[in-house]
């Protein structure tokens, strides 16, 4: 989330091709790598404060992302 963001650099968009009917956890750790340098340190290794949402809504992780 943005308000989460504890850097001053514009934070750059990922975008990962992945099999349609693989889980949100199969990418977990490479978005997470990505965003590491823009969170505050104490939240680096906690991965059950992580979400995925589009425009606005929570995707859910048991749905594949191609669904």
């Amino acid at each position: 989330h943005y308000k989460e963001v504890s850097s001053s650099k514009r934070v750059r968009s990922i975008y990962l091709m992945v099999p349609r009917l693989n889980y949100f956890t199969y990418i977990l750790s490479k978005v997470k790598e990505q965003f590491d340098d823009y969170v505050h340190s104490d939240l680096v290794d906690r991965y059950e404060e992580m979400w995925f949402e589009y425009n606005g809504s929570a995707l859910r992780w048991d749905v594949p992302i191609g669904v």
